[in-house]
Parts: structure tokens; C-alpha cells; sequence
């Protein structure tokens, strides 16, 4: 007879062999928590983020699982186990509930686009890709050029989903990998819903452009845009960003089917981007032109939620506001008043159909 044992956050199966998730972060009596570092899944652990555990969540036992598995990518300097809104009410939750399988990816996120790239137009898109890849791509930030295959979203992605296979068969991670060139294990991206916050939004985004998922939903992304130094108010979205005016030809999923999530940016009379009061009704002052990048893509008028619930800012002993811009910008993550707006996505962008025919 094969026993379950009773872990911080429901029941693992008998073959389980991973740490759950602590309570404090998510709660749950439906959905399996576990945390998997990307060195305990087979990375080079010495590498960016690898000891950083991921997050992945089975989906609910009280909803009919959708065989497709939403992939999670965190922002700049953010790890997957931070900026959860609330251990009851949050985005992996909101997913796990729909019946996803989740895995909020650790991977090597510590330097920001902007940062690297600063203003260059075409070093946003091959830099995304040395990011995903784990491979160098010609006109990538020259900082990149270190990076390993181990250190890439692909593969630990396949390490992770290898490693879940194996512990614990009877969940499906396998059914999310397929078999690629020459036998090796590859992604099947057909199955994969891809979400990310902020850096990770503008990956997912990248993703989509290299592969046909799912689905995609930026949450405060994509942010990448040229200066040229003039003001925030006249910058251009990055060329990688501006989609086709018909059909799909250089996507390989239809951008027209992205969702986004953010509030609109606040400019000052000579055009830089602000927060006016420095509270609850300021704009994303840092991606302050992720509108103009879901125009570009094409995205559909109805899926760019640009109107998000803002949470009180947190302040000082001194009544100060702690770093309100990263505040507001974090929030279509880290406020679970946002959960409607999670839930919509969630629920329709699946549905919204990868291969449906472009409408602009």
C-alpha cells in the first residue's frame, strides 16, 4: 500500500522528495507547494540565481487539470518566492486554481535590460534571447557574453521539468517536454503559457516571438524602448516590438492575443515620467512606455488592462514613502486587489487561441 504524507501546504504523494513551500508564503489545501533549486535540478551551481529555489504548484484537486503548464518568470533583482501579494490570494495561486501547472522559473535575472542595453535599439531582442538560450547571440549586451546554456531559461526549465518527471510521475511535468533534435530533451512549448513581471514580462514576450505558446500575459511590461535622449514621453518602443500590420510572419505566436497589466504612466510638463504626489494614484514611472509596446505589438484593445488596482504605498518611520516608483511598478505582481485582473487573464488568454487569425 502506497502512503501520502501531510506537508506544510497539502498532500504530496508518497514518491515526493522535494521541500514544500513555507506556509507564509502560500496556503493552500488544494495544490502541492515545492521549491527546486536550479543546482538541485542539475545546474551548474555556481551560476546566476542557482540557488535561488523556483516555485511549482500542482494544479487543484477540486478543478479538472488543463494539461498546460504556466510558466512564471520573475523581474530584475526579484526571485521567484518574492513579491507573492498574499499566501491565499496570489498569482501562482490564481493560476494553480484554473487547473495550470506552475513553475515560477529561477533563472538569471539580476541585471536589468535597460541597464545592459541603455538605449540601444537592437541590443533589447538579442539579449533576451542570450537570456533564454543560454547561448551569446550576436548584438547582445556585451555583459552577456559569459553566460552558459545552464544558466538559460530552456534549460533549467528542462531540468526542472526532468527533475518534477522523475519524483513525481504521476503529476504530467513530463508531458510538457518532448523530444528534440538528435533524442535531446526539449520544451513543448505547444502545452506552455508564459507570464512574467517587469524583465520577465518583455522574456515572455520574447519567447512568444521565438516559439508558439500558449499564451502570454506582461504584467508592468514590456519595457524596452530607444531614448535617443529625448524625453520619456517621445520614446520609441525597441524594433523587436513593432509586429507585423497583418498575419504573423516573424512571430510565432500572434501577438494580437497578449494580455498586459499595468497603470498608465504620469508625465510632467517637459515629458520625463513622475510620480505627481508620490502616492496611491502614481504611475509606472519605470516601465512608463509599456503602452506604446502593447500598441506596437498589436495587442487587442481588450486585453491591455491599463487601469490596475494600486495597493497603499508602505512608508518610513518618518512618514515618507519607501521608494514609491518600484512600489507602483511591482504592483500588478505584489497587490492582491489585482486578483480580478489575474483571473481574466488567466481565464480567457488560454482561450484567446495561440494560432487564431490576426484581426488588426
Amino acid at each position: 500500500m502506497t502512503f501520502g504524507v501531510l506537508a506544510a501546504v497539502g498532500w504530496l504523494p508518497a514518491e515526493a522528495q522535494l521541500q514544500s513551500c513555507p506556509t507564509s508564503d502560500i496556503q493552500s489545501s488544494t495544490s502541492s507547494c515545492y521549491l527546486l533549486t536550479p543546482a538541485q535540478a542539475g545546474a551548474d551551481s555556481s551560476g546566476d540565481n542557482a540557488t535561488e529555489p523556483s516555485l511549482i504548484l500542482t494544479p487543484s484537486s477540486a478543478v479538472t487539470p488543463r494539461g498546460v503548464l504556466l510558466l512564471y518568470l520573475n523581474g530584475s533583482n526579484a526571485h521567484p518566492e518574492e513579491l507573492i501579494a498574499s499566501p491565499t490570494q496570489n498569482f501562482y495561486l490564481t493560476a494553480a486554481n484554473l487547473g495550470y501547472n506552475v513553475i515560477a522559473l529561477s533563472y538569471a535575472s539580476d541585471d536589468t535590460i535597460a541597464t545592459l542595453c541603455e538605449g540601444v535599439a537592437q541590443c533589447y531582442y538579442p539579449s533576451r534571447q542570450t537570456i533564454i538560450t543560454g547561448v551569446y547571440q550576436s548584438g547582445a549586451a556585451s555583459q552577456l557574453d559569459d553566460i552558459t546554456p545552464s544558466e538559460g531559461i530552456i534549460e533549467r526549465l528542462i531540468m526542472t521539468l526532468q527533475t518534477l518527471a522523475q519524483d513525481y510521475p504521476t503529476q504530467g511535468w513530463g508531458n510538457f517536454l518532448t523530444t528534440g533534435t538528435g533524442g535531446m530533451p526539449n520544451i513543448n512549448w505547444s502545452q506552455v503559457f508564459v507570464a512574467g513581471h517587469s524583465q520577465g514580462g518583455g522574456n515572455a514576450a520574447a519567447i512568444a516571438k521565438m516559439y508558439q505558446v500558449v499564451g502570454v500575459i506582461q504584467l508592468s511590461s514590456t519595457c524596452d524602448e530607444t531614448n535617443n535622449n529625448t524625453t520619456d514621453q517621445n520614446a520609441i518602443p525597441a524594433p523587436w516590438l513593432f509586429a507585423p500590420t497583418s498575419g504573423t510572419s516573424g512571430w510565432a505566436t500572434d501577438p494580437n492575443t497578449f494580455w498586459g497589466l499595468d497603470i498608465a504612466a504620469y508625465f510632467n510638463s517637459d515629458g520625463s515620467a513622475t510620480c505627481p504626489s508620490d502616492n496611491q494614484a502614481c504611475g509606472d514611472e519605470i516601465c512608463f512606455d509599456h503602452a506604446k509596446a502593447w500598441q506596437a505589438l498589436g495587442m487587442a484593445a481588450a486585453y491591455q488592462n491599463d487601469n490596475e488596482y494600486l495597493c497603499p504605498l508602505a512608508t518610513n518611520s518618518d512618514g515618507t514613502v519607501t521608494d514609491p516608483a518600484l512600489q507602483v511598478h511591482d504592483m500588478s505582481i505584489d497587490c492582491a486587489e489585482n486578483y480580478p485582473f489575474w483571473l481574466q487573464m488567466l481565464q480567457n488568454a488560454s482561450s484567446s487561441g495561440a494560432s487564431r487569425p490576426a484581426s488588426r
